[in-house]
């Protein structure tokens, strides 16, 4: 979740918290755990931060080739049930450049990037992970006839039917979208 949500917003760079478990503390008590315990095994943590590091590298090179221009809330059709929503940010925009409409069933979060003149986004589910619901998630892009989605680390080409395209992402997942 923090990921696609940090990667909305342009972040370049990310610090897992924390790597070793330290002792109990202000911050840790005797039952938090890091990545690895204070054995420096590994934690029920470990292969689900290893996961996400390998789902990044995957496209890492494309997200960074990006310049961050903006990020807007989504504010979805339906409420959450959980009081976790998007319904403080400032920023009202109902759009970004080179999309003319965006429609989610939750609440989402839209990055636009820019490289050379060429338009990418950031999507992301903005649901809280725990509650395990999915999202789906419309663009209308302006002129856009064909985009390229990375999902999960993967690249598909996608062509799009009236500028048009849903995506159904998990809690807290993201999709990096790059117009052709």
């Amino acid at each position: 979740f923090q990921v696609y949500c940090a990667f909305a917003f342009g972040y370049r760079a990310l610090n897992w918290f924390a790597y070793y478990t330290p002792g109990p503390s202000s911050e840790f008590i005797e039952t938090d755990i890091g990545i690895v315990d204070r054995d420096g095994n590994p934690t029920e943590l470990y292969d689900r931060v290893k996961a996400m590091n390998e789902e990044v590298f995957k496209f890492d090179g494309v997200y960074l080739s990006y310049a961050w221009e903006e990020t807007i809330p989504v504010y979805g059709k339906e409420e959450p049930d959980d009081q976790f929503s998007l319904s403080r940010m400032e920023n009202q925009n109902e759009t970004v450049k080179g999309i003319s409409k965006i429609e989610a069933t939750y609440d989402a979060l839209v990055g636009r990037f820019e490289r050379n003149g060429d338009a990418a986004y950031m999507v992301t589910n903005f649901r809280e992970p725990r509650k395990a619901e999915g999202n789906e998630i419309t663009l209308t892009f302006e002129k856009a006839k064909k985009v390229k989605v990375w999902i999960d680390g993967e690249a598909q080409e996608i062509a799009l039917d009236n500028h048009k395209l849903t995506l159904s992402l998990p809690a807290g997942e993201g999709a990096f979208v790059e117009v052709a």
